[in-house]
This record gives structure tokens, sequence and C-alpha cells, in this order.
């Protein structure tokens, strides 16, 4: 009792430490200012803890219908603590302060057998410093947020299967936790396909077999929909598809094309590029896996190592425990990566294997050489991919006197209804008055743009075709139709949303009163915002 009490003092006062860590390192890396967060993370999250779901329509685009769960805590803290985003940033650094507890803990598991923790230390130092992870601490990508919750998972299987295979519930929760982070956010797809391969391949080591599988079952579903079930519900009752828009070939959805929404531009390009892909990145490349410029040679370091541990399966004298876990994490991470390949491709959705590279690369090497030598490889490794790493800027700006601040205020009368027509839009929404209608999905033919703003248009919307795929001509028309409180457009300085072939076929018109000028402190990606007044006329044309 006296060690477990022990344990888990040693254990609150490291992951204290590293929250305290994180937080510093998100404080001096400056505030989040990223895309994402303007574009829907913030505008999710108000939506949610105001009932608007029925109200709005897609004024994040197609995010609008993201599961808004991760987002509320950073809404809350911009809300109440607007004036001090120094604060802000250091609380949301805690998660990758978590994180690196976690992995800790993973790294202590798997080197368990050897007298001291530099085998842990070098493991850890190696994952813990990826571009992918370091870049995302203190933002609001949720990315993460969903790397505490799949390490805790691997952690907590890991446990199981070396340490307590006779107790099934520790299976449960390892299921249990890596499903709600599936719920929260459809980027941990790859690590809960990942996580019950390495389950399934070690089976028959379980006492209880039957009940641990049916127990690791249940509790990855019901992880779920604890943190998806509402919102799935909310989407099938709304647009006939619980997942929405994805999988519309599928459900046949009449508010989206009936095709599998694909981000595809991150796919690897060529036989070579599926069998080495992590070599692509090693020196700084661009829109390999990234739309910045970004290189990290840790993941290909991690690709060695996966081929060098294979045949210590088989032909090495390490010990039963040890060839387990290295099964496991094999296991665990090629199968993560395969499915990662073929849905994402994009690196910062793999945060999670980023973190465990250092691991495989330390369990190879200690195949092979003596633990002082791997100690004298394994420093000569992080000098090197410390030299070659290049961490792009993800959206950190420097801090300002707010977190978010629009300058001067806008000023709309009580229920009105605002067009959001570009994007990041809808981050203002919070800072209008409660009672405002937002509108966005709205599509024109393209036969309606003049020809002097296709470059603009090109510009404007440079990603997939998907993006764009949806289908609210029908909504917003109602709403326009019904509604009979004042009208204004919400856009980036962009001449051509006040012509009449824009605005006819919604049935308005460019207002008397002149537009309101005004910007926002965050302008990594669009300034000077207008909110032009608009007429309906009398004669709409449809839509």
């Amino acid at each position: 009792m006296q060690k477990t009490h022990s344990s888990f003092r040693s254990d609150f006062l490291l992951l204290l430490g590293c929250f305290l860590l994180g937080g510093l390192y998100s404080w001096l890396n400056g505030q989040d200012a990223n895309w994402d967060l303007l574009n829907y993370h913030l505008y999710n999250a108000f939506a949610f803890l105001h009932g608007r779901f029925t109200t709005d329509i897609m004024p994040a685009g197609i995010h609008t219908f993201l599961n808004p769960l991760l987002d509320i805590p950073l809404y809350l803290f911009i809300h109440y603590f607007n004036a001090h985003p120094q604060l802000i940033s250091f609380v949301q650094g805690f998660w990758g302060g978590g994180v690196g507890f976690v992995l800790y803990k993973i790294c202590r598991l798997v080197f368990q057998e050897e007298k001291t923790a530099l085998s842990s230390i070098l493991a850890l130092a190696i994952g813990i410093t990826g571009s992918a992870f370091l870049t995302q601490v203190g933002l609001s990508y949720n990315e993460v947020q969903m790397a505490f919750f799949l390490c805790t998972s691997l952690y907590l299987l890991l446990l199981f299967i070396v340490e307590k295979p006779d107790h099934p519930r520790w299976a449960f929760l390892a299921a249990f936790i890596a499903g709600a982070a599936g719920g929260f956010k459809y980027t941990a797809a790859p690590f809960i396909l990942g996580l019950p391969a390495a389950f399934f391949i070690n089976v028959r080591r379980y006492k209880k077999p039957g009940k641990s599988i049916l127990l690791f079952a249940l509790g990855g579903l019901c992880g779920f929909l604890l943190t998806n079930g509402y919102f799935m519900w909310q989407l099938y009752h709304a647009f006939g598809n619980p997942l929405f828009p994805f999988f519309n070939s599928v459900f046949q959805s009449p508010y989206f094309d009936p095709v599998n929404f694909e981000e595809i531009r991150f796919y690897p390009k060529s036989t070579l590029q599926w069998l080495f892909y992590p070599f692509f990145w090693v020196f700084p490349n661009h829109w390999v896996v990234s739309e910045a410029i970004i290189a990290d040679p840790r993941l290909a370091s991690a690709q060695l190592a996966v081929f060098a541990l294979l045949p210590t399966l088989f032909f090495n004298r390490t010990s039963t425990r040890t060839k387990m876990l290295i099964k496991t994490l094999l296991v665990f991470s090629v199968i993560s990566f395969i499915v990662w390949m073929n849905v994402y491709g994009i690196l910062r959705y793999l945060v999670t294997l980023e973190l465990l590279s250092g691991i495989l690369v330390i369990l190879a090497l200690r195949q092979f050489l003596s633990l002082r030598n791997t100690t004298i490889v394994a420093l000569c490794l992080l000098v090197f991919v410390g030299h070659i790493t290049l961490y792009p800027n993800l959206g950190r700006e420097r801090f300002f006197p707010h977190a978010i601040e629009l300058n001067p205020s806008p000023q709309i009368e009580e229920n009105s209804l605002v067009l959001l027509i570009g994007s990041p839009l809808s981050f203002i929404a919070p800072f209008l008055p409660k009672s405002t209608r937002f509108i966005g999905g709205i599509k024109l033919p393209v036969s309606k743009y003049p020809r002097e703003y296709w470059s603009k248009a090109t510009q404007r919307y440079p990603m997939t075709k998907l993006y764009y795929a949806y289908h609210f001509e029908q909504p917003v028309k109602q709403a326009l139709d019904r509604h009979t409180g004042p009208i204004y457009l919400l856009t980036s300085p962009w001449e051509a949303m006040m012509d009449p072939v824009f605005l006819e076929p919604l049935g308005l018109k460019e207002g008397k009163e002149p537009c309101q000028k005004f910007d926002s402190n965050i302008n990594l990606y669009v300034r000077d915002f207008v909110l032009c007044p608009l007429e309906k006329i009398s004669a709409p044309e449809a839509l």
C-alpha cells in the first residue's frame, strides 16, 4: 500500500510538472491565430452552447458539421478571459504536457526491464520533439488532444497485455478512450483501427479471451457513442446522414453530392511513395504531407526501426515480455500508418505515431547494441534530427491585448440576418448580437461569375471541389423569404460580392446605408472585413 501511495504521488507530481512545462512552451511561442480557429473551432462551440444547430446554415462551410466538444474549453476561455491571451495560451499548453506524461509512462512500461530510465528518456526526447507535435502544442487543431487520448489508450492496452491479462476491464477502458477519441474527431480513425489489430494479435495471452473481446468491443462502441452519438443523431435528423457530409454515397443526403468526401491532396502519388513515404519529408518539402514547408526524419527513422525489429520477433533471444511489446507496437504502428496514408496523408494528423518513433528506434537499437552504445547512437540521432527538423508556423502570432478583437466593433440591430460569403468569417459570429441568424452555404452558378472576377474566384477557393459539393439553395431561399428584419452581407473586401449578378439570384440588392468596415487583430489570412446592409427586391430571381 505504501509503495502504491508513493507511486501515485510521484505520478501526480510528474503530471503537474508536465502540465507546467506544456503551458510554458505554449506561452513562449505566442498566441493561437490559426485558420481553423477562425474558420470553425470558435464558431462550432459557440453554436453548440447557444443551440444554433437548426438556426444557422453553414456559417463555417462543411466544417460547421464537425463535433464541437473539444472546442468548448477554448471558447469559454476566450469568452471569459479574452483580455488575457497569455493565460489562454498557457492553459491550452496543458494538453501537450499531458501527452508528455503519458508518453513517458509508455516508455517506462516498454523499457521496464532495464535498470535505468536512460532508454525511456532517450525515446521520449526523440518522439516529443517532432514537428507535428511541437508545432501544435497550444493550438486549437485538437490533434494534440487526440494524441493524449490515443497514447493513454495505447498505454492501457499495453498494461493489459503484459501485466494484467486476467483483468478484461483494462481492455474495456483502453477501447473506451480510443472510441471516445474517434467520436471527438475522425482524424483518430487510423489509430482506432490500429488498436484493435494490436489487441487481437495478443488474444491467446488473455486469461478470459471471450470476455476480453466482448468488453473491448463494448468499450469502443460506448466511448464513440458517448462523444458523438448525440451529434450523429442531430445530423441524421436534419440531413438524413449521421456522418454528414461524409460517406454520402452511402447515406444519400440531398444536401450533398452522392460522393464520399476525401481530402486527396496529400495522398502518396507513386509506388515509391507508398512504400517509403516518410523518407519524402526527411528534408524540406512542400505539399507532400503539409501545406507549409516541413522537414522531419523521425518517421523515416521509425520505418527503418520497423524493418530492423521484424526479424527479432523470430531470431532474437529477447525476453518474451519485450517481444510481446515489440509485436504490439509494430502492429499498432504499421496498421495505423497504412490507414493514414489511405485516408489522410496529412502529417499533423499523425502526431501519435511521431511520438512513438523514439520508442521504436530505441527498441531497435537495444536489440543489437549495448545500453552504452545505444545511448551514443541515440544522442547522435537527436543531434541529427534536431538539425534537420523544420518546424513550420501553423498559425501563431505575437500576443495581442486580446485573444480576438474586432476594431471597430461592428454594430447591427437585434434579429438581423447575416450572410457570410468567404472564409474564415464565422469567428465573428460570437461578437454580434445573439439574436442574429447566420447564413452560409451560398453557391452561385459558375455562369454567374463575370469574367473579370474569375481569377479572384480561383484564388479564393483553391481547395478541392468537394468542399463546395453541398446543396443548401432551398433552405437559404426559405430563410431569406421568411426573414422580416435587417439583412447584412459579411465578407472581406471583394467588390464582386456587391455586384447585382451575385445579389439578384438571392432576391437581394445593395442597401442604402454605407458598409461598415472593420478589421481583426488576427489577420494572417484575411483582413479589411465589410458588413454591408442589403435589401430585398420585389421579384427575386430563383436560386
